[in-house]
């Protein structure tokens, strides 16, 4: 408790409840998708799973991410794609 983790009495009868509950507390929900480039416009496609997805996330240029909404959010195994344009570097 004292570094706000999960707290299980293994003296419970039932452990599926008490690992069920640990299983879901490891696994991280990944909301932001940093990109490699910064995009020229605002030409942003985002597919998850190959389907082009309009609603539920959104750019923000400070940390130059994809953000998902919380309800939005890929699950594990999910496949995430962006696609936009940028500003490629001039040759000398």
């Amino acid at each position: 408790s004292a570094t706000a983790g999960l707290f299980l009495d293994i003296c419970m009868p039932d452990w599926g409840v008490g690992l069920e509950t640990l299983a879901d507390g490891s696994v991280l929900v990944e909301l932001d998708f940093e990109l490699t480039e910064i995009p020229m416009g605002d030409m942003i496609e985002v597919y998850v799973n190959g389907v082009l997805t309009e609603s539920g996330w959104y750019y923000d240029a400070l940390t130059n991410s994809i953000m998902f909404d919380e309800a939005s959010a890929p699950e594990g195994g999910d496949v995430i794609e962006v696609i936009y344009t940028y500003f490629g570097e001039c040759p000398e």
